[in-house]
């Protein structure tokens, strides 16, 4: 699934506190266009993009390089969920990486990363 151009757009400007894209099946493709959406969103602070069910959003590794780049630009969520999303080490690395820089992030669930 891929999020329309629209629609992304319209994340830039979302007032909410939660955005909730669980067993989206976002793939990585979703994941670049909303990380890049939300990078500048000040109001949303829980972002959950993990597993509810038996599905992901399934955006791999390819998708942890995009939530490390994302989570260290975006200063304001507090809540971030990439659990199940089959993310190995090197994506790991990069979600760490991320996370270094970032000084909003109270709760991280990583759980089930490969």
């Amino acid at each position: 699934m891929s999020i329309p151009i629209s629609k992304a757009d319209r994340l830039k400007n979302l007032n909410l506190s939660l955005y909730n894209s669980e067993n989206m099946k976002i793939g990585p493709i979703g994941t670049i266009i909303l990380c890049e959406s939300l990078v500048k969103n000040h109001s949303i602070l829980d972002l959950n993009l993990g597993i509810f069910k038996a599905e992901s959003n399934e955006f791999g590794s390819k998708g942890a390089f995009i939530i490390g780049e994302f989570i260290r630009k975006n200063q304001t969520i507090q809540t971030l969920n990439v659990s199940s999303n089959q993310i190995d080490s090197l994506g790991m690395k990069k979600v760490a990486e991320g996370l270094k820089f970032n000084k909003s992030i109270k709760n991280l669930d990583l759980c089930y990363f490969i």
